[in-house]
């Protein structure tokens, strides 16, 4: 239970950091997965009517009437699937972005000369402490 209660408690950090580096990135990507999470609902949605304008058209014949609610269900059916797979590369393209944002955050944050490591090393009071030193550290060096 302990070992649960640290592993939050960094899941928590990890959060903050990409938000500190990448908040409207991770907005997005947020927005990309729960869309993504739907559109297999939207498929399963669309197989019943596919189905049944199947079976109607074969019941009735070869005639435009008869296929042409087949046919819209099918072009949605492949327009839920396209949109899948460009949900796909939009969600790993801004999941590179935010890698770099991250990655750039965090070298900026420890080569600049009043990172969490200097300002808190040096000093251990608040008062003595830069403002943006405090909250930097709120994300890097806090005990769980």
């Amino acid at each position: 239970m302990n070992n649960t209660a640290l592993k939050l408690s960094y899941l928590a950090r990890v959060f903050a950091i990409v938000w500190a580096a990448a908040g409207g990135w991770m907005v997005a990507w947020a927005i990309l997965l729960v869309v993504q999470g739907l559109l297999p609902v939207a498929l399963v949605y669309l197989t019943k009517p596919l189905v049944d304008g199947m079976q109607a058209a074969v019941g009735h014949g070869r005639s435009w009437e008869s296929a042409e609610p087949v046919l819209f269900v099918a072009i949605a059916i492949g327009g839920v699937l396209i949109l899948t797979e460009l949900i796909k590369v939009a969600l790993e393209w801004i999941s590179a972005v935010q890698s770099e944002l991250v990655q750039d955050w965090t070298s900026a944050s420890l080569r600049h000369p009043t990172s969490t490591t200097t300002c808190i090393g040096r000093v251990s009071t608040p008062a003595t402490v830069p403002k943006r030193c405090w909250k930097a550290a709120e994300v890097w060096c806090r005990t769980p």
